[in-house]
């Protein structure tokens, strides 16, 4: 048996690469062009699940949830709304989105899949729509792009 060690992003690299030359293949023999290639292979996924990805983690604040809930004035009900934050707290970039959106200022959320998006704007929304919640009238409208996309939010 080898004791050798393996170094894994270097191994991550090789996969990603073994990867690439296949869906590479697979799009020359189905007759596109070099640059819609080229294109395609910047964003490598599948929509089998397999899914290759060399980003680091996202940071996590340093605060709870509670904790930031209190600090930034948010109402209580949120801490009940979001049970799963409790264990572990935010990422750095929503706590920046949310506190962009309290101050007023049009935001931009863009960041890689399943980092938090939907919440760094949900979470001041819902903070809006609580706080006003004994007016009449309409509170927010979220509007999505994608069938898909929104059933997954909605499931949340």
């Amino acid at each position: 048996m080898s004791s050798r060690s393996v170094n894994p992003m270097a191994m991550a690299f090789k996969i990603l690469e073994e990867y690439k030359d296949k869906v590479r293949d697979t799009l020359e023999g189905a007759g596109c062009t070099e640059e819609l290639r080229n294109k395609i292979l910047k964003d490598v996924y599948t929509t089998s699940g397999a899914y290759l990805s060399l980003n680091r983690a996202y940071k996590r604040h340093e605060e709870t949830f509670v904790e930031l809930c209190a600090q930034k004035r948010l109402h209580s009900s949120l801490t009940k709304m979001f049970p799963s934050f409790k264990k572990k707290n935010l990422y750095v970039h929503q706590v920046q989105a949310i506190d962009s959106i309290l101050e007023k200022k049009t935001t931009i959320i863009s960041t890689g899949t399943g980092s938090g998006k939907t919440e760094s704007f949900l979470i001041p929304l819902l903070d809006h729509c609580l706080k006003t919640g004994g007016t009449s009238g309409i509170k927010a409208i979220i509007l999505y792009p994608m069938n898909a996309l929104a059933s997954d939010q909605l499931r949340r």
